[in-house]
């Protein structure tokens, strides 16, 4: 990112925690101030969290401290011991995980192929490298649906959700968001992205319908639900977060990122709660989807039991990686995995449920030999880790 675009960057981020801290319930913006300051020179919570948190509310202290783990903790203590890095590309990438769960208890989309210049393939063994050879598997499975993505995307960026598509003398696609593509448009898009990126390629997948409940909630986009699980020391698949993913009405994905609606579950019960927009699109909190107007908060999933069942089987097949956040998606015969990841987002999901940070789970770290001290124990400048955490605060 280029200097005046930082600097754009950060007066953008000051402006809206400047809009937030002189909230009516925040305590005095000074001592806000302070705190954000501390906070950073400590190398703990960015300013982003401290606002999506609410450690500004009155009457927030160190203990409401003491339940949130910060991103940098996340990063620099917890992944690089529960998650084998060595082993990245079986979740990263999205090929790669196909290629692992495909004869594994865990269900998963099918898979038509990779698209990929140099070496694409489809499932068959022809070559997927060229316009033409899209073309030529497109006619031969003739998807009515289909969802493209890149194998390392994340965050829902570049994913096309094609809800239909036309077989006449040229292949047309409309999204889910009733764009209409031509062939030559949908390969132009994977070719913008490949100049972008190195050819990480794109994947063609089925594209799932969502369950009757989830479609009721919000009929715009597919909704998902991100599981984060952690494998215990003793190998036991626990559930230890929930939320449910939402997007808006003309938008591809329920990412956060792209507007989405972050809704707690409680995984013990499967209640929902209030959901939550991040700080960057102003924090607003919902007990409705603000498009359908459906009531989701209080109200148990259904389903739940079979969510978690099947989150807990891609843990139990999954042993590099301890701490993964699962998207599954609950299709009208049952959950499917739509991908794993390893460095999920953390903010939202902390955001609309109080905290991750409760003292089983302090004791299912320390048996790994992670010993997280409570906020009030986080003293002095760490000078070494000041430039670190404003990188990740303005994602440079």
């Amino acid at each position: 990112m280029s200097p005046t675009r930082t600097v754009k960057k950060a007066i953008g981020e000051y402006r809206l925690l400047r809009r937030h801290m002189r909230a009516s319930d925040c305590k005095p913006v000074g001592r806000q101030a302070y705190e954000m300051l501390l906070l950073l020179l400590q190398g703990s919570f960015t300013p982003e969290e401290y606002v999506s948190y609410g450690f500004g509310k009155k009457g927030a202290n160190r203990l409401t401290r003491s339940r949130y783990l910060s991103n940098s903790v996340r990063l620099d203590v917890l992944l690089p011991v529960l998650n084998r890095s060595a082993k990245s590309p079986m979740l990263d990438d999205k090929f790669a995980f196909h290629s692992h769960y495909r004869d594994s208890p865990v269900p998963i989309p099918d898979l038509y192929g990779i698209y990929r210049r140099q070496d694409g393939i489809d499932v068959w063994g022809d070559p997927l490298t060229n316009p033409g050879e899209l073309r030529r598997l497109l006619l031969k499975v003739r998807p009515e649906t289909l969802v493209v993505k890149p194998a390392r995307g994340s965050g829902g960026r570049d994913i096309l959700m094609i809800d239909s598509i036309r077989y006449e003398d040229d292949i047309r696609f409309r999204t889910i968001a009733n764009r209409t593509l031509t062939l030559d448009e949908l390969t132009s898009h994977v070719e913008m992205y490949r100049r972008r990126e190195f050819d990480q390629g794109f994947l063609l997948e089925a594209k799932l319908s969502q369950h009757p409940f989830l479609h009721a909630l919000n009929p715009y986009t597919i909704n998902h639900f991100r599981i984060v699980t952690l494998l215990t020391y003793e190998n036991i698949p626990q559930v230890r977060f929930a939320n449910l993913y939402m997007g808006r009405r003309g938008s591809e994905t329920a990412n956060t990122s792209r507007g989405g609606v972050a809704v707690p579950i409680d995984p013990a019960t499967g209640v929902m709660g209030k959901g939550r927009k991040g700080i960057e699109l102003g924090g607003e909190v919902f007990t409705a989807h603000p498009d359908s107007g459906a009531e989701f908060a209080g109200v148990t999933i259904p389903f739940w039991d079979e969510v978690v069942d099947v989150a807990e089987k891609a843990a139990a097949f999954t042993p590099d990686f301890r701490l993964v956040g699962w998207d599954i998606l609950h299709t009208p015969t049952g959950p499917v995995v739509i991908e794993g990841n390893p460095r999920f987002g953390w903010v939202p999901g902390q955001a609309g449920s109080g905290g991750y940070l409760d003292e089983d789970l302090r004791e299912k770290l320390l048996e790994f030999g992670i010993t997280l001290p409570d906020e009030a124990g986080v003293t002095g400048i760490r000078p070494q880790l000041v430039g670190k955490a404003i990188r990740r605060w303005l994602r440079l």
